[in-house]
């Protein structure tokens, strides 16, 4: 009997080319328990439905503040150029201003979908995945908070075959990551920083539970792993920390992928719609010279693992 569930959904990419083989639906979740400093999707950082304002698009009106029965916005006069804000704690993100915007400035982010209903959405691309041996990849935000609605899904894919992918951080009660690791055709698993100080201050978590779950996962289940280290100038990119990072590959119980994740800043103009700060403005993508010479550092620190990165 099919079990019917609900979560919030960021996006759903079809068509993509990444994380995963083939031609790919990337399903985007939103809620996560880490706060990476350099987050390229803030908007799903936080499990529940926002609103998000677009300036650019703003006419000034007030037609929107008029409309918010919850009294959570207002018009900020002290720029140069006025805009909305949005009270968060206020904002239910009932879409009622949106409706009175006639220049769409303010939208929302996150919609509800059950199981039934999204599953319906990732089959309608399955001649995709079957001619580019694509599939479906869960990723976030954090799939893991949503692990029981993850896992059914998982199983409808599998009655038709769907190759089923994840993006992690691991950040979960052990069985919850068993529960899907075990079920998953792959998964991309990062580590942002071996040391556990200095995880806690760039992502906000401790990464004991992350290396823990990813050691045990490793020894208890079979499908391939790649894991992801996002590269950060000046926050994980240093030869000590490629060291210990190249050690700490070394020394898992199985064989893995391991991929390098170039800095970027795509995701920069998202903390400007969501009227909060990013916080790595001082920092720029490193030279592809750099990254080079980064990845060839680590590459020669490794056994039988080969460094895979698109620069």
């Amino acid at each position: 009997m099919e079990i019917s569930m609900k979560a919030i959904i960021e996006n759903i990419q079809h068509f993509s080319l990444h994380d995963g083989p083939g031609t790919r639906t990337t399903v985007f979740f939103k809620g996560c328990p880490l706060k990476c400093l350099w987050c390229s999707n803030p908007t799903t950082q936080t499990p529940r439905r926002e609103l998000i304002y677009k300036k650019d698009n703003c006419l000034r009106c007030g037609k929107c503040i008029a409309a918010c029965k919850q009294n959570a916005l207002s018009m900020d006069t002290s720029q140069k150029l006025p805009m909305v804000r949005i009270d968060k704690n206020l904002c239910t993100a009932c879409k009622e201003c949106k409706e009175h915007c006639p220049a769409d400035a303010l939208q929302t982010i996150g919609d509800e979908y059950d199981t039934a209903a999204l599953f319906n959405i990732i089959k309608k691309d399955i001649l995709f995945y079957q001619n580019t041996n694509g599939g479906v990849t869960f990723s976030g935000g954090e799939m893991l908070m949503h692990y029981q609605f993850v896992s059914e899904l998982i199983k409808q894919c599998k009655t038709l075959n769907i190759h089923t992918a994840a993006e992690t951080s691991g950040f979960a009660p052990y069985e919850h990551v068993k529960e899907i690791l075990s079920r998953l055709d792959m998964c991309f698993y990062d580590i942002k920083h071996v040391d556990d100080e200095k995880h806690r201050e760039i992502t906000g978590q401790s990464n004991t539970l992350i290396i823990e779950n990813l050691i045990k996962i490793l020894k208890e289940t079979t499908p391939p792993i790649t894991i992801r280290l996002p590269l950060i100038p000046t926050i994980n990119d240093d030869e000590n920390h490629l060291a210990r990072y190249a050690d700490f590959l070394n020394n898992l119980p199985r064989d893995v992928t391991f991929e390098i994740l170039p800095y970027h800043r795509l995701g920069s103009n998202k903390y400007d719609m969501m009227q909060i700060g990013y916080q790595l403005t001082d920092i720029a993508p490193a030279p592809k010279e750099t990254l080079s010479r980064q990845v060839q550092f680590i590459r020669e620190k490794l056994n039988s693992i080969k460094a895979l990165c698109q620069f």
